[in-house]
């Protein structure tokens, strides 16, 4: 008899995530066409007390692609690329000080977040490719790209104490 391991319990966890958060931005407008909304940047903390690492990392996942959709949002009214390699290179470097301070593999740290931002590149090319078909969303104002790069810059700690403390890293 097959038990799933840590491991797999996590990966189906992060599928599920990934499903739910896609499932919320996607509203049918007809029946063969399938309109994609940002949603406001909400961060909603993990309870303190969360006791198990794999799903508090799941969730700040989450709260992540959460953000991400504003993030599109603003590039998307601000005419501006998804790619940035140079805000990408600053997070990375504060991820592998980050790890390294909590005496984890800086290297598996940085692919760790490097495989995150490209789920959020993913996402927003995503949003951008639906909007350039049906237009923004409307009534959605967008918030100033230094409050979302806070957002994102204050979850990042935790995402990577969370990280640390599962059993399943890359």
């Amino acid at each position: 008899m097959w038990i799933p391991g840590k491991c797999d319990i996590l990966w189906a966890l992060s599928v599920l995530t990934a499903f739910s958060v896609a499932c919320d931005q996607a509203t049918p407008s007809s029946p063969s066409a399938t309109v994609v909304e940002a949603r406001p940047a909400e961060v909603n903390p993990v309870p303190i007390g969360e006791s198990d690492p794999d799903i508090r990392l799941a969730q700040l996942r989450s709260e992540r692609l959460g953000v991400v959709d504003q993030v599109a949002l603003w590039k998307w009214t601000n005419a501006k690329p998804i790619e940035d390699p140079a805000r990408e290179a600053k997070v990375l470097v504060s991820v592998e000080q980050l790890a390294s301070d909590r005496g984890l593999d800086r290297a598996k740290a940085r692919k760790f977040f490097e495989s995150l931002m490209a789920d959020a590149r993913e996402r927003q090319h995503t949003l951008h490719d639906s909007w350039r078909k049906t237009g923004p969303p409307p009534e959605t104002p967008a918030i100033e790209i230094e409050e979302l790069r806070r957002k994102i810059d204050s979850l990042t700690p935790q995402l990577i104490e969370a990280w640390g403390r599962t059993a399943w890293r890359p």
